[in-house]
């Protein structure tokens, strides 16, 4: 083999490894963020129970599309067995957040069964349909939110609810991030 045969085989070698290692700095692509953001989200909820009262929720129909977060919290409260059901549809268009807008907050009441952790997505950005049902009661009550944030809590696992929250605020600080270089289709 030729020296230059050899010089270029290095080259491309070289390039090949300095691409290799610019994607792994950049982190995570959409897609894969994506992905995990949703997992995670579906992976959230808690259970509190304290005194007379009850409570419990979970996440659900979760989706990021085209940079826009999308959920379902639904819940039951109970208070000396007399239940309502709440289902909470949130929206968040991640281009308009900006990442001090996300934060981790831990969420203790002791004599309400509360030790969570949550992300908070403090950015007046996100529309919420609050839909109220009370078994044996006919009818619902919706309630229409504009320019809200989002919650999200961990409070089912106590050894991990605190890291699991930390790490979906890192993934959606770099969504907020990839989202911001994205261009909108049309």
């Amino acid at each position: 083999m030729t020296r230059s045969a050899k010089a270029t085989i290095a080259a491309i070698l070289l390039a090949a490894c300095l691409a290799s290692a610019q994607d792994k700095k950049q982190g995570p692509t959409y897609e894969e963020t994506r992905k995990w953001i949703v997992n995670k989200i579906a992976e959230a909820g808690y259970k509190h129970t304290g005194g007379i009262s009850e409570d419990s929720g979970s996440y659900e129909n979760v989706s990021m599309d085209d940079c826009r977060l999308a959920y379902s919290k639904v819940w039951v409260y109970s208070v000396n067995g007399n239940q309502s059901h709440y289902k909470d549809e949130t929206q968040i268009p991640l281009r308009q957040v900006k990442a001090n807008d996300i934060e981790v907050k831990q969420y203790v009441m002791p004599n309400l069964g509360w030790n969570d952790w949550g992300v908070d997505i403090n950015a007046p950005v996100g529309t919420e349909k609050s839909t109220k049902t009370k078994p044996g009661v006919a009818g619902e009550q919706i309630t229409n939110h504009s320019n809200v944030g989002g919650q999200i809590l961990f409070g089912r696992t106590p050894a991990t609810n605190e890291d699991n929250a930390n790490r979906l605020k890192k993934a959606l600080e770099h969504a907020v991030e990839l989202c911001k270089t994205q261009v909108e289709p049309f």
